[in-house]
This record gives C-alpha cells, structure tokens and sequence, in this order.
C-alpha cells in the first residue's frame, strides 16, 4: 500500500470517528429576522432552526431592534414547532428599541430535540398598517 493511500484512509478513519466523539453543544446564537406583521393580529415567522436541547429549562430570546411604529412598541412573540406545528412556547412580549433587552422565555416540551421558528405578531386588533420590524433570536441560549 503507498503513502497516499495510508494517507487517505487516515483522514476517512479520523473523519468518520472524529464526528462519532465530538459532541455538539447549544450555544447563545442570534439569528436575525426582518418581517412584516400583519394587520388584525395576523402572524409573521422566521424560518426553521435545530433546537438540540432536552431540557425544557433550557430558555429562547428575542429582542426587536426597529419598528415602524417606533420605540417603545409591543409584540407578542413564540416558538412553533415543525413536528405537529402547535406552539412550543409561552407568549412573550417584546419591545423595541435600544432601552429593551431580550426577554427569555421557558419552552413546552414539543420544542427540544425539534425545528422551531419564531412567530410573532402586533397584539393589538387593528386595521391600520402593518409594521416593518427587524430584531434577533435564538432558539437555545445554553
């Protein structure tokens, strides 16, 4: 056998059981969204993320940075699991603006080990027009 083929069967043996013995671990991320709501309480989401965790205690955040309507705003906000596409969260309500920190919030169980998105929209049953919002998220925060 030559060199270059120890070589590659090295890399392949290390590949293979180097990604068998690392584990992944959940992370403080934030993912960015920019959405439109919808007028009369219609909802607006993100697109799926992993959340690997097991553990309910295991808290989510979002924060909105802008709003057409200002600082000071208020949405409300939850996780949405892709598996029966029922809520994976409690309600949380966000404001927007730099005075605002991220809320964190519990997650049901349906939401471990799943896809979720976020999903939020303007609590207030109004007609007037939609706001523009853009802010950040993370499904898991350790």
């Amino acid at each position: 056998m030559n060199f270059k083929k120890i070589l590659i069967a090295f890399a392949i043996a290390w590949t293979v059981t180097g990604s068998l013995v690392v584990p992944v671990i959940a992370s403080d991320d934030l993912y960015g969204f920019q959405m439109k709501l919808g007028m009369y309480q219609e909802e607006a989401s993100t697109g799926y993320h992993y959340r690997q965790t097991a553990s309910n205690a295991n808290p989510w955040k979002v924060g909105v940075y802008t709003s057409a309507e200002g600082n000071g705003s208020y949405y409300r906000a939850y996780l949405m699991g892709q598996k029966n596409r029922a809520a994976a969260s409690p309600f949380a309500t966000v404001y927007t603006g730099p005075r605002y920190p991220y809320v964190y919030t519990t997650a049901k169980a349906n939401a471990n080990k799943t896809n979720v998105r976020l999903v939020m929209f303007n609590p207030e049953w109004t007609n007037k027009i939609a706001p523009y919002i853009t802010g950040a998220w993370d499904e898991e925060t350790w």
